[in-house]
């Protein structure tokens, strides 16, 4: 026997229902047709999606995985910018930032001890060291957040149109 959860208008995770009870639960009024529901155990594959949509008609399902249907556009050769290739590099470009800002910070420790190996401790030396030491972190950070903040707006694009096309089919 399937059970379902339901989220609640505080987005806490309710019971363990079966079918029954959560048709019961819509009738009554206790659930809305725009209340998040799920299928216990597992991911919420397109098979599993599709048979809950089949049982529960007036309401509007969406995986919980980002990854949930890959879609099949040309990608980078997509003149109509139908489908977005950020999402596919962006853990490349991250990558790239974390590689190149490590290289720049061992070449900035070498550049300060190479400093202090000239002419004993001198402040050039001293700050070249300091500095890097606080950059290269800060920078890793505001890279990361920056690059978190697109991904965001992607996935409230991607969100978005599942949405409206949820609402064009009916």
């Amino acid at each position: 026997m399937t059970n379902f959860f339901y989220y609640d208008q505080s987005f806490q995770k309710r019971g363990q229902y079966t079918e029954q009870e959560l048709k019961e639960l819509l009738a009554q009024g206790t659930i809305s047709r725009e209340t998040l529901i799920g299928e216990m155990g597992g991911e919420h594959t397109d098979a599993k999606l599709k048979r809950m949509g089949e049982l529960f008609p007036d309401l509007f399902f969406k995986s919980a995985s980002p990854q949930a249907a890959p879609e099949t556009s040309p990608g980078f050769f997509d003149f109509g910018f139908t489908r977005f290739i950020t999402n596919t590099w962006i853990s490349f470009i991250w990558i790239v930032i974390v590689t190149l800002t490590i290289l720049v910070f061992c070449v900035a420790i070498l550049a300060g001890l190479f400093t202090l190996s000239q002419g004993g401790v001198s402040p050039a030396g001293v700050g070249i060291i300091l500095l890097a030491t606080i950059i290269a972190p800060l920078f890793l950070l505001f890279a990361r957040m920056g690059l978190e903040g697109v991904i965001v707006l992607f996935r409230i694009e991607t969100h978005l149109r599942s949405i409206r096309e949820h609402y064009e089919k009916k």
